[in-house]
This record gives C-alpha cells, structure tokens and sequence, in this order.
C-alpha cells in the first residue's frame, strides 16, 4: 500500500515476551475450551484453539525507547535525503554465506566496514539449510545454494534493544532498508570469489534476487580481493564508491581487524580477535534473544543438579561436510582438524587424569543418529555421564520439540550457550562455531585439539 500511494513508510515491532503484558483474566472469564492455563500461557500458539489465541492476542507492549530511536533517526535521515540529495543515507549490504557461523563472521566484518565507510549496515537475514531439501540436485553438495536454506530476520535471532545500544556501526533492519528502497534497482553488486565450490556467481544471484528481493543491473569481479584486508586495503576497494547501496558477496574474514602478521593457511595457531576494539564491540552486541536463553537457562539449572557444583566439560566435535575441508591440510594438523574418537579420547583421558573431573561430558556436535552413538559408546567408558543436546529434560518435552528442531540456528545458539557455561570447553581451532563460543566464554579453560 505505501508504495502503490508513494508513501514512505517505516515499521517496529516488539519482539520480547518480557515486555509484554497479558490478560489472563480476560481470557479466564471466557475461555470456550479445557485447554490447562500451563498450554495456553506457553508457546508456541496452537492456532486451532480459540483460548491459545486470545491469550496471545489481549496483550500490551512496551515500546523499547533505544529501537524505536533507531527507526525515528532513520526516518530523520531519510527525509533530510528526500530533501537534499547530497545528505542521502548510503548503505552497505552483503551476501551471509554458508551455515549460521560463518555468516556471523561476515557480519562481524560488515558492520566494522561500514563504520569504516561511514555507511548504514543493513542487518541480514540468518538461514540454515531447509532440513526438508531434495538431496538430488545437480551441484556439488559442498555448494551454497542460498534458496535452500530458511531465512528469518537477523533481529529474530538478536536481541534488538542490545544491538541500539551497542552496536558500534549505524544499521537498520532488512524490512526497513527494503521499505525506503521498493522499487530501486542497484547499480551493481560487487563479487569476489573465494575459491572454488565455495562462492559463485550464482550464488549472488540466488540470494539479492529471491531471498533479498532486490534487482540490480550488473554484477562487478574485485579482483584482488580475497579475504583477511587491510583496512588500507579495504578503503583503496570501497572508500571512493559512490553508489547509494554498496551491495557485496560473502564477507567472511573479509577484513583482518588490524591483526598482524598476517593470518596464513592452514593455521597452526589460535588468534584471538577479542583484544581489537571493534571486534569485541561487535561480539559484545550480539546477545540472543530471550527465547532461546531461557531454554538454554533451564537445560543448565538440569546440568547443574546432576554435577552437583563441580562443574561439567563440554567438547565440541565437528562432523558433517568437515572431514573434506580437513582433508586439505598436511599431515600433523589433520588429526587435530578431523579429530578420530579414539584421539579425542586419549586427548580427554590426557587433560582430565582426575575421575573426579570427568563425571559430566556434555557433547555439541553435527554427527549423525550413528555417530552419535559411537560416541557415546567410546568416551561413556570414562565419563559418568555423556549427554547431547536431545539429552537434556527440557529437549525431551514434545510441545518444546515440536518448534525446536525446526530451527537449525537456534540449536546452533543453544549448544553454543551450553558449552560457554562449562567450567572447561574443548573445541576445534579451525571450526568458526568454536571461536563463536570462546568469544562469549574468552579463553581462560577453553582448550583446543
């Protein structure tokens, strides 16, 4: 409608249930089925009972004054460019690439990039490959295809009021950004290619076309760039474009945020980036939402009755696509990239000599049913207890499952919280989900294979 009447047109929309108040009286005095009060106060919403949704409906809001300041500042911004166009607002949006962790690694670059241009960081979408996808394609499945993942608001997954507050670059969300903009087509998107089997043209053309739902007329190569720039370097590509939108491709490692030497491959090493300013400024905003830290909340309250105060280890072990990419490096850093059950074992039995440590194992890991239960079998045979995520009391609850497994990110978050609260955490140096974790826990007894 605000297109079709010229009309320019903004949006916010509270996205907390603790700043929101319901009515249980109102419903309670004309409830019209036997639905308990525990169902009918707890998501997810059954859509076929009337009692479900009047509880959800009859609520009031709060308004966050630090969001809707960011909306009124972008709609300030907007009208100074409606009236004087050397004052427009410029934009800097990117591609997020591959599974949810090495998009949060891009974001991290974009949003001190954009400080760096002086541009608006248009927050992206966050997916995770649709569980439901044919396997039979005619593509390598190590490919990204962006249209076979499910893609939701990045503000769906982030808390939003921590994010205004925190956020060291300016941004805006998606729905905001494609509002001021229906209709424009971009001056180009600018691609450059990370290797084969890895970023494609295509792929940009999956993304800006059918999940960001924007044209543009050309895509342009930056040939030499690859990836961990320079902020010299990175201002020589970008600082003299002077396109309204700078559209981009995959920013993972894009900028090295100052770190020197120069990060080289394969690495032999941990770099902790959490020293640099901005990227720890970045880290720090990104807090999950409260859905899923509350789930996570009471996995832990379950943890800790079991330990009984002494404190548990969780291990992260990579599987999945993993052992292709670890195939690449040399003899000597293979082990430690695809690590074998038996190494981890050893590794465990190594770090932890004391059974007194080794009474709770909590496992984050993308194997298979099979796998898992080799694992389970192999270090059961020193740990008291071994537990994954489905383990956990609040996993084993149908309602809870039923919108839990849908969603690959918040599986992703959820393990990533549990592990952060571990009195040790054993990871993987060369897995983006492990840094993720030692960025929100820091790397005192975080350990790496």
């Amino acid at each position: 409608m605000a297109s079709v009447l010229n009309v320019r047109y903004l949006s916010w929309q509270n996205l907390k249930e603790s700043r929101t108040r319901f009515d249980w009286n109102a419903v309670a005095a004309n409830k019209v089925s036997d639905m308990s009060k525990e169902r009918i106060t707890r998501l997810p919403i059954d859509w076929y009972n009337m009692d479900s949704k009047n509880y959800w409906r009859n609520q009031d809001t709060f308004v966050s004054v630090d969001e809707i300041a960011k909306v009124v500042e972008l709609a300030v911004n907007d009208w100074n460019q409606v009236l004087s166009t050397s004052k427009r607002t410029k934009y800097l949006i990117f591609m997020p690439w591959e599974q949810y962790n090495n998009q949060i690694v891009g974001f991290k670059s974009a949003c001190a990039i954009a400080k760096m241009l002086g541009r608006t960081l248009v927050l992206p979408h966050l997916g995770y490959k649709n569980p439901n996808q044919s396997l039979s394609r005619p593509f390598s499945d190590t490919d990204f295809v962006p249209s076979e993942f499910i893609w939701h608001p990045f503000e769906h997954y982030y808390d939003l009021t921590h994010l205004s507050k925190h956020l060291p670059c300016s941004f805006t969300t998606f729905d905001n950004f494609h509002s001021l903009n229906d209709g424009q087509t971009l001056r180009r998107v600018r691609y450059h290619h990370l290797g084969d089997k890895k970023t494609s043209e295509r792929q940009l053309r999956d993304y800006y076309q059918n999940i960001a739902r924007l044209q543009f007329n050309s895509i342009e190569y930056d040939m030499s760039a690859y990836f961990h720039l320079s902020a010299a370097e990175i201002m020589d590509l970008h600082a003299d474009d002077d396109t309204q939108v700078l559209a981009l491709g995959s920013l993972f490692w894009y900028y090295n945020f100052g770190i020197l030497p120069p990060v080289k491959y394969p690495a032999t090493e941990y770099r902790d980036y959490m020293h640099v300013e901005i990227y720890r400024r970045v880290t720090d905003s990104l807090v999950f939402v409260d859905r899923v830290q509350q789930r996570a909340a009471h996995a832990l309250d379950g943890i800790v009755g079991v330990v009984a105060g002494n404190g548990f280890v969780a291990v992260h072990i990579r599987r999945g696509d993993y052992k292709e990419k670890c195939d690449e490096l040399p003899i000597g850093l293979l082990e430690r990239c695809a690590t074998t059950l038996p190494y981890i074992r050893n590794y465990l039995k190594y770090k932890f000599p004391n059974t007194i440590q080794r009474n709770f194992l909590y496992i984050s890991t993308n194997a298979n049913k099979s796998e898992v239960s080799e694992i389970a079998a192999e270090l059961g045979q020193d740990w008291g207890r071994v537990f994954f995520q489905n383990d956990l009391e609040d996993v084993r609850n149908a309602s809870f499952l039923e919108s839990w497994n849908s969603d690959g990110i918040e599986s992703c978050m959820f393990d990533q919280l549990i592990c952060a609260k571990a009195a040790y955490f054993i990871g993987n140096m060369y897995s983006s989900f492990t840094r993720h974790i030692i960025d929100i826990r820091g790397v005192s007894n975080s350990l790496l294979f």
